[in-house]
């Protein structure tokens, strides 16, 4: 609120993140998604089975494929009245 009173109008932008991964199957795009991830094994598997939602076969290999959306809340901070 205070940028606001101070004359900034806020900024919503949507953003969206893609990420698609192939892999020879399906344990090496989990290995490779879960890269820097802390997980116990049990957030491990709920995760496991969440992302493998977004697995699909294609001949001899797997694809993953996954969009994100996120809103993003900005002000200018040269619209700020002195």
């Amino acid at each position: 609120n205070l940028l606001y009173d101070m004359g900034a109008d806020p900024e919503l932008r949507y953003v969206t993140e893609e990420i698609t991964l192939s892999g020879d199957g399906p344990e090496d795009i989990f290995r490779r998604l879960r890269k820097g991830r802390p997980f116990t094994q049990e957030e491990f598997e709920w995760w496991r089975q969440r992302t493998g939602e977004s697995l699909r076969r294609e001949g001899q290999s797997w694809t993953y494929a996954s969009a994100q959306k996120m809103a993003v809340l900005s002000w200018d901070p040269g619209q700020i009245k002195q």
